[in-house]
């Protein structure tokens, strides 16, 4: 198991819905799910992510789970939004039952603001930890300004996911905050929902201001012959401060080219330099709930 390799998280959203800016493919068919995920294992990646929002996602990792039977020993991360009506207890329980597990590795909450307005959720979630049905608790963010929010409210989580890629480079200004607190963490987003595969000419006006980092992200791809994907995984997975790099797939051999960063990940350190020359500012590119629908 290379322990690179190993950082690589799967993010299951397309196992339950469309998901993504350059997915043309749809929704991932069940058979394919099974095949992914028992791939997963050959490669040594052992942590899932999913949620109750994510279509029937759960219930397809359920369905794959028993019929992996004992090859099925995966770290399962889900997530609870203050839309359900239901308790935090019964929302894991619910998740739990679909996913046909006794347990989650991780549980957090979809959204932050939905804390100001239901504070008792932490309590909720704090609950969920000591009774045993979650190892870790925390929150996915979207920016660094919530993880700080939460920090001097004493509301430290266990584990965070938050977006991170060549081009956002926000949480950087707190990842030394995070080790010193001991908080896990774990990206997403790092082929910006697939933003980084387009050709910068075929975007809408909106994406204006990526143009020129895309140009420039495909130019490295092609002098230094590592295409755009190896070069935008392997720049999150060579970095300490992550625990995790999510990452969704389309395919099972979708799935084995993307492994196969493995190899390519000195070669990726060596333009290092020149990536960390690719981070933009602008969150309506970073952020996709402020792309056009």
């Amino acid at each position: 198991m290379n322990p690179k390799v190993s950082k690589i998280a799967l993010g299951t959203v397309q196992f339950g819905i469309n998901y993504g800016i350059s997915n043309l493919r749809g929704k991932v068919p069940e058979s394919e799910s099974l095949r992914i995920l028992a791939s997963c294992k050959g490669l040594g990646i052992d942590t899932l992510d999913t949620a109750a929002a994510y279509g029937d996602s759960e219930s397809v990792l359920g369905s794959a789970f028993a019929k992996l039977g004992r090859h099925s020993a995966f770290r399962v991360i889900s997530k609870f939004s203050a839309s359900s009506q239901q308790s935090v207890d019964l929302e894991i329980k619910a998740s739990l039952a679909r996913l046909g597990l006794e347990s989650l590795y991780g549980y957090l909450l979809h959204h932050v603001a939905d804390l100001r307005d239901h504070p008792e959720l932490w309590d909720q979630l704090s609950l969920a930890k000591t009774t045993g049905l979650v190892e870790k608790i925390g929150f996915s963010l979207y920016s660094p300004s919530e993880l700080l929010e939460l920090l001097d409210l004493g509301l430290k989580p266990d584990l965070i996911q938050i977006p991170f890629s060549v081009f956002d480079r926000r949480f950087e200004t707190v990842f030394e905050r995070c080790r010193n607190e001991e908080i896990e963490v774990h990206s997403r987003s790092a082929f910006l929902q697939g933003l980084v595969f387009l050709e910068p000419e075929s975007l809408s006006p909106h994406f204006h201001n990526a143009a020129p980092v895309l140009r420039k992200l495909k130019v490295l791809s092609q002098k230094s012959e590592i295409s755009i994907a190896h070069l935008c995984l392997g720049f999150c997975l060579l970095n300490p401060s992550l625990q995790r790099v999510v990452i969704g797939v389309e395919s099972n051999t979708n799935l084995e080219e993307n492994a196969i960063v493995e190899s390519l990940l000195d070669r990726v350190e060596l333009i290092m330099p020149d990536l960390d020359g690719l981070a933009i500012s602008d969150e309506s590119i970073l952020l996709p709930t402020l792309w056009p629908k």
